[in-house]
């Protein structure tokens, strides 16, 4: 796969959306989002950041819908992994419904690129999705294999708050993923992300769609907090034992044997259409 964004596991970002606030996470405390606008403000050639930090690097807060960039999908002909507004976050409270709405309608059609949407705020996101899911013309959540919606998370809090969101998500039909970065705390995935359900006192695999798949990585950049490979190794385990693919980033902790697992949760859609 193309490294064109610096995230291995994509191909490109769609910066639709710009800029960002703290959510409460220890997770944002030393946002890489918030580096990469801070870079990007000082360009002349990328106006839209200009202004979203101050001058120690903080976020101002204030969020941005960059509607030039809004049908940058369609002219991209051949399949891409897409990160959606990986500098920001498309379910900020401050971006209008109607904003996210006309993000998902772009993506709905252009089934030859996976759209990997990446949040801490999952309850908003679960609600936006919902909403365009019971619009009177939805064709069935069964044509969008080539969406995974994803819970940024760093910590056990953070995961217990998402889980539920997530969830709801699944029952609806949908695919689901979690970013575990930057790892800051040994965490334990709930048993219903992964698809295990209690029956008769023992675990087993029920009818629920589990996590599309995991991503893991540690934090980067100045001043990162250390990451134990006991708490990936905790994870990479939990996914091998329920079938989830996962994707430890080339930033973890090097592990002794065998290395870490690279499976990708999305694969190319292969199908074309227009926008």
């Amino acid at each position: 796969m193309s490294d064109r964004t610096g995230i291995e596991y994509l191909d490109a970002t769609w910066s639709v959306v710009v800029g960002c606030s703290h959510s409460g996470s220890r997770g944002c405390d030393n946002c890489w989002g918030r580096r990469v606008a801070a870079r990007l403000g000082k360009n002349p050639a990328t106006p839209i950041y200009h202004g979203l930090t101050r001058a120690d690097g903080e976020w101002i807060g204030e969020v941005r819908f960059n509607g030039k960039a809004l049908r940058t999908p369609c002219r991209w002909r051949d399949p891409r992994v897409i990160g959606v507004a990986f500098s920001g976050d498309l379910f900020h409270e401050s971006v209008d419904l109607g904003d996210v709405l006309s993000v998902f309608g772009v993506a709905d059609p252009l089934s030859w690129h996976a759209f990997i949407f990446l949040t801490k705020r999952c309850a908003r996101m679960k609600g936006a999705v919902l909403r365009y899911q019971a619009r009177p013309d939805f064709v069935g959540v069964q044509h969008f294999g080539h969406w995974y919606l994803g819970a940024s998370v760093a910590t056990q809090r953070d995961i217990d708050s998402a889980a539920p969101h997530l969830l709801a998500l699944s029952a609806a039909g949908w695919q689901t993923w979690l970013s575990y970065e930057p790892a800051l705390e040994p965490i334990v995935i709930p048993d219903e992300l992964l698809g295990w359900q209690t029956v008769r006192g023992a675990l087993a695999h029920g009818e629920l769609r589990a996590l599309a798949g995991v991503v893991v990585g540690a934090e980067t950049g100045p001043g990162m907090r250390p990451c134990e490979p006991s708490w990936i190794e905790a994870v990479v385990h939990q996914c091998e034992m329920a079938g989830v693919p996962c994707f430890v980033k080339t930033n973890a902790p090097r592990r002794e044997i065998d290395g870490w697992p690279r499976e990708l949760a999305w694969r190319h859609p292969v199908k074309r259409g227009t926008c």
